[in-house]
């Protein structure tokens, strides 16, 4: 249940991080609407849950395969790559969100605090970061995408499953 609600809340935090990203892309950093106090804060947020959530996925696989990490990882299928790819995408996309804004001279917004750049500015490493935040929001997307086909056939596929079972109990 637990995995559950919080699978739920990072889809509502990424939703939220989705539209305040799309609206700074497409209408600047605007202060007016305050985009980036809301986007740095949640995806901040997401990393932190995205962590946990990869401690406790590695841990729960780990015992079920019995054999360790090793083994694990050469078991995947595509449902394992897109969630392993969600994953750490989730951990990559803020840590190039906060290379960009600090190489960019810019402070990250945490909601109750302010973190200021410690780094020295730096524009091509700023462009490069927001290139990669880009790009992994894109791939991100379609992951996303992935996911929810993989889900919608799953679901579909047990239904089916479970008629022609039932189907055979009544025999």
């Amino acid at each position: 249940m637990m995995s559950r609600s919080l699978h739920w809340v990072v889809a509502a935090a990424l939703l939220v991080i989705y539209v305040c990203g799309s609206l700074i892309f497409l209408y600047g950093p605007s202060k007016e609407l305050n985009l980036v106090h809301w986007h740095q804060p949640v995806g901040v947020f997401v990393f932190v849950l995205t962590i946990w959530r990869l401690v406790m996925w590695l841990r729960v696989k780990k015992g079920e395969t019995g054999r360790g990490i090793k083994h694990f990882l050469s078991s995947f299928t595509l449902p394992h790559y897109v969630q392993f790819g969600l994953l750490i995408s989730c951990l990559l996309m803020p840590i190039f969100g906060v290379l960009m804004a600090f190489f960019g001279g810019y402070s990250l917004h945490l909601g109750f605090a302010e973190i200021p750049s410690f780094l020295p500015k730096n524009k091509e490493a700023a462009d490069f970061f927001y290139l990669a935040h880009n790009s992994l929001a894109f791939f991100l997307v379609c992951l996303i995408c992935l996911h929810i086909a993989g889900a919608i056939k799953a679901h579909f596929a047990k239904k089916a499953l479970q008629k022609k079972l039932d189907a055979l109990l009544k025999m």
